[in-house]
């Protein structure tokens, strides 16, 4: 493993830490290894929520797409990120890149069994979080619907459209519901226009 080129990524989340300790440990890793960091990629005072908002970690990611090291080492998984979907995703990148992975705290050295195993776990972690989200994000939508609420984006207002119907004898309701609309917005649209006529006096419910 010593002619491997390794590099290192370390973040803390608030700028009252410092990336000290984390630099300390991987440096003693190393050094009982014999590998030595070629370059460190460092995010002080972002949180591990995202990933597109880091510097170090977009520089990180690119150096590895063009495959300019092969062993990545951090001082804990949850540097990387908090997502578990995204972090399967990182991790499935550098494993395609044939880049080793190693979170020291973790115990964790991809390129042993026991990595590939827990790879393989993460991965039905993640799927099982994706499965959830799904299935959260699908009831609030059931419950919307239940609530009479209109999902999707938002429609424009079809004055013509509401006028011919309302002409027809349809209720606001009636046309709310054909046209997909807030049976409010509906309601506005006929009063406005009932002014407008001088059938209504302005301020006047119709």
């Amino acid at each position: 493993m010593t002619s491997k080129k390794v590099v290192s990524y370390l973040r803390c989340s608030s700028h009252l830490q410092t990336l000290d300790s984390q630099r300390e440990a991987i440096n003693n890793y190393c050094s009982i290894h014999s590998l030595e960091i070629s370059k460190s990629y460092e995010d002080e005072g972002f949180t591990g929520s995202r990933f597109d908002n880091r510097v170090g970690f977009k520089q990180l990611l690119a150096d590895a797409r063009a495959r300019r090291f092969n062993v990545l080492i951090v001082y804990k998984i949850d540097r990387i990120g908090r997502s578990l979907i995204e972090m399967v995703s990182f991790l499935k990148e550098l494993q395609d890149l044939k880049i080793t992975f190693i979170s020291i705290t973790d115990n964790i050295d991809m390129s042993s069994a026991q990595g590939v195993l827990f790879a393989s776990l993460l991965c039905s972690f993640a799927s099982y979080e994706r499965n959830l989200i799904i299935e959260r994000t699908h009831a609030g939508l059931a419950a919307a619907r239940a609530r009479g609420k209109i999902l999707g984006r938002k429609r424009k207002r079809n004055d013509t459209a509401i006028f011919e119907l309302r002409e027809k004898g349809l209720s606001c309701h009636a046309i709310a519901k054909q046209l997909q609309l807030a049976p409010s917005t509906i309601s506005r649209a006929v009063r406005q226009h009932m002014v407008q006529k001088g059938v209504l006096a302005a301020g006047t419910k119709s």
